[in-house]
């Protein structure tokens, strides 16, 4: 027997299946269980069983005679009509219980598809709201950066080509912020074992301010007060201590 049906075959709940006293709750638990075990469907049949069984014992029993009195004066027309009075009333018992369970059965359900509404609206309410505070911060992040731009103190470097001075790249240079944004322009796509790396002049020493892909955004790289110049080289992915001079791809003075 499956792990937790012996609790609720223990717990009472069926019995008050049965006798109608539970909560819709309850209904919808107990009509879901019995498709899926056998153990409940049996263990209801014999709950129903024992209800009909208490019923004939709590049944009072007419006086000798009272039977055929009552044949005799209705006729015989009408034996068939008066052989099981108990049992008509444990069938019509049988029939309220029914449509009580029915009845209770269907506002379960509705319950049911009302509560998994009502869930799925809160879901995508949550998620709704969290792709808006994550757009939200997009928005903002992307407005401090063109705020950056936009700042007076900042200073576009156009990177050129080292062989033919077409325009590949621009940092956004801020001594006064001491920070500083790249954006590429007109860079190639690299090999998958290849990365762009830009170099700070900093007194004849190279100094590396960042590693990047090409792309539209404006991607954040250190900045150095004493740099004279930046330069660009395409290095092995994870970037290099010192710049491969034979792969100088754009630079220009700051």
């Amino acid at each position: 027997m499956i792990e937790g049906i012996n609790d609720i075959i223990n717990s009472g709940l069926l019995e008050r299946y049965v006798e109608g006293d539970v909560s819709i709750e309850e209904r919808l638990k107990v009509d879901m269980l019995k498709v899926d075990h056998r153990e409940i469907r049996d263990r209801l049949q014999q709950i129903e069983i024992q209800l009909e069984q208490d019923h004939l014992k709590q049944s009072i029993i007419p006086p000798k005679g009272t039977k055929e009195a009552i044949i005799k004066r209705l006729g015989n027309d009408n034996l068939a009509a008066t052989q099981h009075p108990i049992k008509k009333e444990l069938e019509g018992f049988k029939s309220w219980l029914s449509i009580a369970a029915s009845v209770l059965l269907s506002v379960g359900i509705v319950w049911f598809i009302m509560d998994n509404s009502l869930q799925e609206a809160r879901a995508s309410e949550e998620e709704l709201t969290a792709k808006l505070m994550m757009l939200e911060k997009e928005c903002n992040a992307k407005s401090l950066k063109y705020a950056f731009i936009n700042d007076p103190y900042t200073k576009p470097v156009l990177l050129n080509n080292v062989n033919d001075q077409s325009y590949e790249a621009v940092v956004y240079w801020n001594e006064n912020k001491q920070a500083s944004y790249l954006r590429s322009v007109d860079l190639k796509t690299l090999k998958d074992d290849q990365i762009y790396q830009i170099w700070a002049d900093v007194e004849g020493e190279m100094i590396s301010i960042g590693t990047f892909l090409p792309g539209d955004d404006l991607i954040a790289i250190d900045y150095l007060p004493n740099a004279t110049s930046l330069n660009i080289t395409i290095e092995p992915k994870g970037g290099s201590m010192h710049p491969t001079l034979s792969t100088l791809t754009a630079s220009n003075s700051i």
